[in-house]
C-alpha cells in the first residue's frame, strides 16, 4: 500500500518578508506525495520546527528558527545551522529506526551543509543543504526559498 504525505511548499521569498509565514500548503490544491519528496519534506518540517513547539514531542525540532529575527553574527549564526542540522538528521534517523516498512527512496541517509555565504540583498545569509536517501539520490536545497538543484 503506498504512503504519502502532505505536501508543503515555501512561500516565494518576496511573500516571506512580508509576513509570518514560511511554509503554505499549496497555491490551488493541496498533494500527496511519496518516495523522495516525502523523505525532504520531513526533514524540512523537522528543520523548522522550533525544538519545545510540538506539543507532541517536546523535544522534536531544531534551534534553526531562533536565527529569525535574530542579531548573532554570520559566523554564530553558520554554528547554529550546522548543529541544527545534526539534530534533524539525529531525528530523522530515530524517527526511521522504528517504521521498517519505508522504501529506500523514502529512506534517510545524510544530509550535510555544502553552502554558507552572506545574502547581500538582505541582512542574513544563503544556505544549501544537500539531502540524501538510501537508494543514493541526492536533492541540495536552498534555504529558506527552497530551490532545488538536482
Amino acid at each position: 500500500m503506498a504512503r504519502y504525505d502532505l505536501h508543503t511548499q515555501a512561500l516565494p521569498p518576496d511573500q516571506q518578508r512580508n509576513t509570518q509565514r514560511i511554509f503554505t500548503l499549496g497555491y490551488a490544491d493541496s498533494l500527496g506525495v511519496a518516495g523522495f519528496q516525502m523523505l525532504i519534506n520531513m526533514w524540512l518540517r523537522i528543520f523548522f520546527t522550533r525544538r519545545g513547539s510540538d506539543p507532541t514531542n517536546l523535544n522534536r525540532g531544531t534551534s534553526f528558527t531562533n536565527l529569525i529575527g535574530s542579531t548573532v553574527s554570520l559566523v554564530d549564526a553558520e554554528d547554529t545551522v550546522r548543529t541544527s542540522i545534526d539534530e534533524c538528521n539525529d531525528q530523522i534517523r530515530d524517527i526511521q529506526a522504528r517504521d521498517q516498512s519505508l522504501a529506500e527512496r523514502e529512506r534517510f541517509a545524510d544530509a550535510q551543509l555544502i553552502r554558507y555565504t552572506n545574502d547581500p540583498t538582505a541582512p542574513g545569509f544563503e544556505m544549501w543543504i544537500e539531502i540524501t536517501n538510501a537508494s543514493g539520490e541526492r536533492l541540495q536545497v536552498n534555504i529558506p526559498d527552497f530551490a532545488y538543484r538536482q
